[in-house]
């Protein structure tokens, strides 16, 4: 596979730059020029070796840096003559040996001159449009003097320009995916009147219904951004922009402002991932915006990039419009504190999964329209690590860029907000799995119109004192994968709610595994008559618990169900179908406990139960 990789890049190289010229220079010319045969004779390269400045004079469209068009599979037998690491990449600051200039000639000419040895590179007033392509790897060049001209930069035009560090184009109205790709200097950029930032839909190939059997699995189109990887990039500036595509500023670690107030005024559409992993960004403004949308990684991950992911530093958004956010649109923004004004958000009537978990320094938040609090699952498998960007083909091919499976992580939709004390969601009807787990700040919660709870939903929210849920009658109980360790777990619905005392839910007619275990301060459950079976440990530890009623339908007890509720001392038990009770379903509980059961069970019961109590009808 790496085979095919050498070959194909030496072949996008060489099957445009062998005819991007029609003239050769000695190399000990101090100013030398050549048009550029595929611009049909309109543009002009002159570089001066003093001033290391390298200009493109003319008018027009400055083409594609690449073209498959010729591609043949004759070069495959060949494809160790073509040395095209010495020959360089760019295909128009480039020059090729002739006859008449030697090997070591050429080398003096080619390897140290303009992107080896070069500084700057003007691109003349005249040229309107730069293709695909068209000036990527720059080399040692770190300035670019855009033309006032110049109105669209085209996909991956300055690709892996690795010592650029400004860019300004004044009247650049459109700029597509991947045009600074991993351009890991780049520390500023200035485009005032910059509008369209969305066309960031890519393929594979410039052509890709010409090489649709190459033996790889590929994806159609993939989503690579405008400044994709710029991780030195700090300061933005597209004042008028309107339309940011997907990943346009993601893994930009060092990313501090846009435009002058961090306020995206006239943008009114923002792709998934736009801001992913922006460590350093604070603050942002979307005033215009109604949806922040995610998708999946385009490889085999099911993982969902939200909007702003792992943006660790931000602290403040205005989203007044926002009705829609999508799944983990601000996972794991661990200081996001405010959102609009007084965190209300008024008009979300959407809300993906794993939304804000991990923003552990959120205190309050009220979503009067949402209906729903799912969970993000996903595999990890096939993922990237590090912030590192790949080499571009990496995006299609298979190799150099999987990690072992390293098994499922889950999210609910507050998971690891331990600070949120507050929340207001009267119209949630679907509590999903792990929805506030590990939110340890919560105190009270109420949630009028749920009908069930997900499993782990209330795990770990050590400080909650009073839940309001008169309609739920479904505790779930899902079996979890450990993270790496491949281990199966249980995390109860409200297991290790130690403070728990207040519980108000409707007739409980499904009690999972480890429900209400270690909910030390719980006086009283109402088990509903739907309920067949109780989980294991469902009430272990419920040390306050006094009495409890086994209602007519429950078939099985799981074991340590009632296990160290040492102040049980009142069972009634009015089930008479009950055929198993669990291990230590009702060991070291309050010793002069009475049992009352159907006077036709009692002998059955007596050992069933496996306990010393006294037993009457």
């Amino acid at each position: 596979m790496k085979r095919l990789i050498s070959l194909f890049l030496c072949i996008l190289m060489l099957s445009t730059c062998v005819v991007s010229f029609n003239a050769y220079y000695n190399p000990n010319d101090t100013v030398y020029e050549r048009v550029l045969s595929n611009t049909d004779g309109n543009i002009k390269l002159i570089y001066n070796r003093e001033t290391k400045v390298a200009k493109l004079e003319g008018t027009g469209v400055l083409p594609a840096g690449m073209d498959l068009s010729n591609w043949d599979d004759k070069y495959e037998d060949h494809w160790s003559e073509f040395k095209c690491y010495r020959y360089g990449y760019n295909p128009h600051l480039k020059t090729y040996p002739t006859d008449d200039i030697s090997d070591a000639d050429y080398e003096k000419l080619n390897l140290y001159e303009i992107t080896q040895n070069g500084t700057t590179l003007i691109i003349g007033e005249g040229i309107t449009e730069l293709e695909p392509f068209s000036c990527m790897f720059l080399g040692s060049i770190s300035s670019v003097v855009l033309p006032d001209s110049l109105k669209k930069i085209g996909r991956f035009a300055f690709i892996k320009s690795k010592n650029l560090t400004t860019i300004y184009g004044k009247n650049v109205e459109q700029i597509d995916g991947g045009a600074f790709y991993d351009c890991p200097k780049l520390k500023s950029v200035s485009f005032p009147n910059a509008v369209d930032l969305s066309n960031n839909i890519c393929h594979p190939y410039l052509n890709i219904d010409e090489h649709d059997d190459w033996p790889r699995n590929l994806p159609d189109t993939f989503n690579v951004g405008a400044f994709n990887y710029c991780n030195e990039l700090t300061t933005v500036n597209i004042p008028k922009a309107e339309k940011i595509g997907a990943r346009t500023f993601y893994g930009c670690l060092n990313l501090k402002t846009i435009n002058s107030n961090n306020t995206l005024s006239n943008v009114t559409e923002i792709g998934a991932s736009a801001f992913y992993n922006c460590q350093s960004l604070k603050k942002i403004s979307l005033p215009k915006v109604q949806s922040l949308y995610s998708s999946k990684t385009m490889l085999k991950t099911a993982a969902y990039e939200g909007t702003f992911y792992n943006c660790e530093s931000l602290e403040s958004v205005n989203i007044p419009k926002v009705t829609k956010i999508g799944a983990n649109t601000f996972f794991n923004c661990k200081k996001l504190k405010k959102i609009n004004s007084n965190n209300n958000l008024s008009k979300v009537t959407e809300l993906g999964s794993g939304a804000f978990a991990n923003c552990s320094s959120l205190e309050k938040i009220s979503l009067p329209k949402v209906e729903k609090l799912l969970m993000a699952k996903w595999t990890e498998d096939n993922v990237r690590e590090g912030d590192s960007p790949p080499n571009i083909y990496d995006y299609y091919n298979d190799y150099d860029y999987y990690i072992d499976y390293y098994g499922d992580k889950y999210y609910g939709t507050f998971q690891g907000c331990s600070s949120l004390k507050s929340i207001s969601i009267p119209q949630v009807k679907v509590v999903g799995a792990r929805a506030f787990y590990g939110c340890s700040s919560l105190k009270s919660i109420s949630i009028p119109n749920a009908t069930s709870i997900g499993s782990s939903a209330f795990y770990g929210c050590k400080n909650l004192t009073d839940a309001y849920l008169p309609n739920v009658k479904s505790l779930d109980s899902v079996r979890w994968t450990s993270f790496k360790k491949k281990n199966k777990y249980f995390k109860g619905n409200f297991e290790n709610c130690k403070k728990l005392s207040n519980l108000t839910t409707g007739t409980l007619n499904s009690v999972g595994t480890y429900a209400f275990k270690n909910c030390s301060s719980l006086t009283k459950v109402k088990l509903g008559s739907k309920l067949k079976s109780i989980g294991t440990s469902a009430f272990n530890n419920c040390s306050s618990l006094k009495a409890i009623t086994i209602t007519k339908n429950v078939e099985k007890i799981g074991k340590s169900v009632f296990y160290k509720d040492k102040s049980l001392a009142k069972i009634k038990v009015n089930s008479a179908k009950i055929i198993s009770v669990g291990k230590n379903a009702f060991g070291k509980i309050n010793p002069n406990a009475e049992f009352t059961v159907p006077k036709k069970q009692i002998k059955k019961y007596k050992k069933l139960f496996n306990t010393k109590s006294i037993f009457s009808v």
